[in-house]
């Protein structure tokens, strides 16, 4: 997310009407609530903060939704044609407001396949709209698999 604070001697040159503009130009920019009409000075500023934030945001926010529909489907043995519009606008609006990375949507997909839950529900829960919730991405990125097979294994030697 851009920090107004890193901008401040650009924004500072403004008249104090031009930096709220500026302010709330920047808070739409993540959130798209409104549209607002702001001076020429103001823009040039609001479009140099975010151009300049751009070439220097190293965090990948655009999705392959073909890519991430069909990983789904092998990993969940699923037929889904497509994601739906809301659900890849859901997906958008978490990654470019920082709840969530590529990289976590990835691992939670991942984890979802090795749960008890999922797999005792037969991954009914798995849809493309599952993923686009930051609650069940963050829940799943926290947990820690552990494979069953190999404490039996550790517990029977022990015996």
């Amino acid at each position: 997310m851009i920090n107004p604070f890193d901008y401040y001697d650009k924004i500072s040159k403004l008249s104090n009407s031009e930096q709220l503009e500026v302010y709330k130009c920047l808070y739409n920019y993540y959130t798209h609530d409104i549209d607002i009409i702001i001076s020429e000075n103001a823009y040039k500023v609001y479009k140099s903060i975010v151009n300049n934030y751009g070439k220097r945001d190293i965090i990948d926010t655009k999705i392959d939704f073909d890519k991430l529909v069909d990983l789904i489907n092998k990993t969940f043995d699923r037929s889904y044609k497509k994601i739906l519009q809301p659900t890849k606008d859901k997906f958008n609006r978490h990654i470019r407001r920082g709840d969530y990375t590529k990289q976590d949507i990835l691992q939670a997909i991942e984890n979802a396949k090795q749960t008890e839950y999922h797999i005792l529900n037969n991954y009914n829960f798995c849809k493309p709209e599952y993923f686009a919730r930051p609650d069940k991405v963050h829940s799943l990125c926290q947990m820690k698999i552990v494979n069953k097979k190999s404490d039996e294994m550790q517990l029977n030697n022990i015996n």
